[in-house]
């Protein structure tokens, strides 16, 4: 890192985030539009962008600020576009939509659910069309909306819509052009570098407000704006680069070629780029802003170039939190790449790493044309999504798989609160074999994922009256084509993803119902002499139905005897144990077989992810006992990862369980949290090792691994000082954090996951 990245580094708590947009909104003539909300959106949008401050920082070579106003990071930041009488008609509309599609007289509180499930609509979570924008540059974009304007079979709405969107496009190259200005402006009173500095990027805001950009510069400048402009209407809500080692390499090659630039500053820019991406206010925990490296071609080749290193080489060198680092991997990576991967990855910096073989395979068996799988790019902590051709809204919505099985086990109803939240299928009691529970678990998914589904088309409804986003819209492929928003399926790809905790919790418990409660089996070794009945079924295996559910009904209280034996005898997920990774396998893949079979409003079904993110916390919490030993109300672990201390047999047998999983339903995400020992995996032998034994887990099919390079003497330590361990980095779920900044009982969480070593 140069010096002048490091001080950049080092200024960017110094910031200035307010945006001041509450006195932008008392200038603005809210008399405009009054009839036509959708017009005035697009209209207000440019009035702000025409206004908003345009701060060029000393030394900076990338420039733009995001102007934060004090609001959690999923909301928008420009204000409210509707007038309080319309939001509640559209409300109404939405409710009457709802009401005709599925013929209910009303909508249901689905609030009253929530602790099985919840369904929403995400807004951001995509990856926009930058390469598409840099191509064509702003101008020839506001000329095709102009163009499309013209034709004569448009319907009011689709004009309105048009409209609101050239209003964007327009306030869009104001905004960039008056960075120029001010570039210029403090060019005149600079020093001779500096002047040089700041005349560059004048020419270079300029140009891109109206132009395709010719250079890297230029091309990185842009994309940083078009960042910028989707999160001011969208919030920071996980508006994710893609490739971009794909679409930029081209003007870095260029530029290398003809000296317009040298490798040096070349990777300054990428710094400068790099941290503009860490410029936030610490209350914003994570924008979730993530680039994609590496992975296959459309031709089938290697897509690694000196811009995926150069981008782990800022990695390394910002140690940021922001952006988030993806690696695509497949057998044709560059295997010096690969080795650079885990290298960086033993500082718990990232990248996460993906299985392009098993991705593409999800993508395509879920609908995607394969010229358009092929270019996917990470979404988030850990989705996937195309590159502006989509509108994923991946982390819409929860379905709690261990409260599943809690009401499959107590005929519906909640051990937590005693509500009934499920179809009264019957109580373990009733059941003679783990099979019958399996057929019980399965029908209280599939009557969750019904109602879940219901919430998502009514939130689907309220989104595209309540939320309409022209400005995103213009950077997605068939929207200005078929005149439609986003929210209005004008993206050629959208859906909802259904994240699922507890799946290790419910696939260990049914393997513990099956091994010790409905199997007729002495534990192995024992003779059985001098042991009454009674006593070697408490010790080796072999209790009730009524005993297991009375132990659930009373959180072990009175019966530790039972809990033990779940925990200690049981075979778990995560030793390479056929007897309880079949059950994982099972689970996993009818979990994804009943979200796969759930409608979606755009005529596509919804996505299953066999992840949680951090709701491995909260739906936790909501849970009561769980045959596995767990008690109510302890945390899930994250995505298809072994529960807490269970995995003994060592990182082999580790990988080798979560290899045996299918992959290819999971169209949505999929995470697995490898806690790797950091005294076995040390210096340019431990990254080869290492590089070896994930090469050796995605021939076996497995799709993503996150590393976790932790020691639970140094987290201790940390949590008891936290003031020597203040740049602590690690892996909270899809995203990293400072571990002394975390809850506490986030930071409980992680300790607990180094519990093997």
């Amino acid at each position: 890192m140069t010096e002048r990245a490091q001080r950049l580094r080092e200024q960017l708590s110094e910031r200035d985030y307010s945006s001041r947009a509450a006195d932008l909104a008392e200038g603005y003539d809210w008399s405009l539009y009054r009839g036509n909300p959708v017009v005035r959106q697009g209209h207000l949008m440019k009035y702000y962008l025409e206004r908003l401050a345009a701060p060029v920082y000393p030394e900076e070579l990338i420039v733009g600020g995001i102007p934060y106003t004090e609001v959690d990071s999923n909301r928008q930041i420009m204000p409210d576009f509707l007038f309080p009488r319309e939001r509640a008609e559209r409300e109404a509309l939405a409710a009457a939509r709802f009401q005709e599609e599925t013929g209910k007289s009303k909508a249901p509180d689905y609030d009253e659910w929530r602790e099985l499930f919840y369904g929403s609509v995400n807004y951001g979570h995509i990856i926009i069309g930058y390469e598409r924008a840099l191509k064509k540059g702003l101008g020839q974009m506001a000329e095709e909306l102009r163009l499309r304007q013209r034709d004569f079979a448009l319907t009011s709405g689709q004009k309105d819509f048009l409209t609101s969107a050239l209003y964007c496009l327009e306030g869009a190259q104001s905004y960039i052009r008056r960075y120029g200005e001010e570039a210029e402006r403090q060019a005149k009173d600079a020093p001779d570098a500096r002047r040089r500095e700041l005349r560059e990027i004048s020419r270079t805001c300029r140009h891109i407000a109206f132009f395709a950009p010719v250079s890297f510069r230029q091309a990185l400048q842009m994309v940083w704006f078009l960042q910028i402009l989707v999160e001011l209407e969208s919030g920071l809500s996980a508006f994710s680069y893609g490739r971009l080692d794909q679409y930029l390499y081209p003007y870095l090659k260029a530029d290398l070629e003809s000296e317009l630039l040298t490798r040096e500053e070349a990777q300054e820019l990428v710094d400068c780029f790099w941290i503009k991406n860490g410029e936030y206010p610490e209350r914003i925990s994570d924008p979730a802003r993530s680039i994609t490296i590496g992975g296959m071609t459309g031709e089938g080749k290697d897509g690694v170039n000196p811009l995926s290193f150069m981008l782990l080489r800022s990695l390394e060198s910002c140690r940021l939190l922001q952006p988030k680092l993806n690696a695509r991997i497949f057998p044709g990576t560059d295997p010096e790449f690969f080795l650079e991967c885990c290298r960086v990855n033993r500082q718990n910096l990232g990248p996460m790493l993906y299985n392009d073989t098993a991705v593409l395979e999800a993508l395509e068996k879920y609908g995607y044309a394969k010229e358009d799988a092929v270019d996917y790019g990470l979404i988030g902590c850990y989705e996937y999504g195309l590159a502006g051709m989509e509108r994923p809204s991946p982390m819409g919505a929860i379905l709690n798989v261990g409260k599943c099985l809690e009401l499959a086990l107590n005929n519906g109803v909640s051990l937590t609160t005693g509500k009934v939240l499920g179809p009264a299928l019957g109580d373990l009691t009733r059941y003679h074999t783990c099979e019958e529970v399996e057929e019980a678990l399965t029908g209280q998914v599939k009557a969750a994922a019904a109602l879940l589904t219901e919430k998502i088309w009514l939130e689907e409804y309220r989104t595209a009256l309540l939320r309409p986003q022209p400005m995103l819209s213009l950077f997605v492929e068939d929207c200005v084509e078929k005149a439609a928003d986003l929210s209005l399926y004008g993206a050629r790809y959208s859906s909802v993803g259904v994240r699922m905790p507890g799946l290790a919790a419910v696939s260990d418990s049914l393997t513990a119902l099956r091994t010790l409660c409905f199997e007729d089996r002495d534990c192995p070794g024992d003779s059985g002499k001098g042991v009454s009945g009674e006593q070697k079924g408490e010790i080796f295996g072999k209790f009730s139905r009524e005993r297991i559910l009375q132990g659930l009904r009373t959180n072990f209280e009175e019966d530790a005897v039972l809990r033990a034996a779940l925990i200690n005898r049981a075979p778990k997920y995560g030793n390479d144990d056929d007897r309880a990774d079949q059950t994982m396998v099972w689970l996993c893949r009818r979990m994804c077989e009943i979200i796969s079979d759930c409608p979606h409003p755009s005529g596509s079904r919804l996505r299953p992810g066999i992840f949680s993110f951090l709701n491995f916390l909260d739906c936790g919490q909501a849970c009561g006992a769980l045959p596995d030993g767990r008690r109510a109300g302890e945390p899930f672990v994250n995505g298809i990862s072994p529960s807490h201390g269970m995995d003994k047999n060592g990182p082999t047998a580790f990988l080798r369980s979560a290899g045996k999983l299918d992959y290819s339903l999971s169209n949505n995400a999929s995470t697995l949290d490898f806690k790797v020992p950091p005294q076995v995996f040390q210096g340019e032998e431990g990254d080869r090792l290492l590089r070896g034994l994930i090469s050796d887990y995605f021939k076996e099919g497995g799709m993503q691994i996150q590393l976790y390079f932790l020691s639970k003497d140094d987290l201790l330590r940390a949590r008891s000082h936290p003031e020597e361990y203040a740049g602590l980095t690690v892996r909270v779920t899809g995203y990293s954090a400072y571990f002394v900044r975390l809850t506490s009982e986030l930071q409980e969480e992680i300790i607990q996951r180094t519990a093997a070593f």
